[in-house]
C-alpha cells in the first residue's frame, strides 16, 4: 500500500471526517500489522478500528505539543502522517455565497486549519 513494503505506522489528522475516518479503514484494511494514531479536534467520532486516538487542534500551539509529547512518550514511531483536516463552515458561519459574504476572521479562521495547519 502505497509504496510500503512493511507495516504502515500513521498518524491521521482529521480521522472523525468522512476523508479522515476512510484513510483509517483503508490503512488498516491494507495490512493487520499496520496501526494508526487517529486525531480529531473534539476526539469524536474517531473510528474505533484505530490503534489509538487522541483530540489534536492543529491551530492550537498547546494542543500540537501536548499530542506530540503523548506520541513521543508511548514510544509510537510513525513512517505516515496523513492530514485530513479541514474547514468549510461552522457552526457560526457557512459557505460564502458571494463576495459579499466574505469575512476576514471567518476567511482567517479557515486559513488557519487548511493552509497554516
Amino acid at each position: 500500500m502505497m509504496g510500503f513494503t512493511g507495516p504502515i505506522n500513521a498518524i491521521v489528522i482529521g480521522a472523525s471526517g468522512g476523508v479522515g475516518s476512510a484513510v483509517v479503514d483503508a490503512i488498516l484494511g491494507a495490512n493487520p500489522d499496520n496501526t494508526v494514531w487517529a486525531t480529531s479536534r473534539s476526539g469524536a467520532n474517531i473510528s474505533t478500528k484505530a490503534t489509538e486516538s487522541s483530540t489534536l487542534d492543529i491551530v492550537n500551539e498547546a494542543s500540537v505539543e501536548r499530542f506530540t509529547n503523548d506520541v513521543t512518550a508511548s514510544g509510537f514511531t510513525p513512517n505516515l502522517v496523513f492530514n485530513c483536516s479541514g474547514l468549510l463552515h461552522t457552526p457560526e458561519f457557512g459557505p460564502e455565497r458571494s463576495w459579499r459574504h466574505l469575512n476576514i476572521d471567518t476567511m482567517r479562521s479557515v486559513f488557519d486549519v487548511n493552509t497554516f495547519g
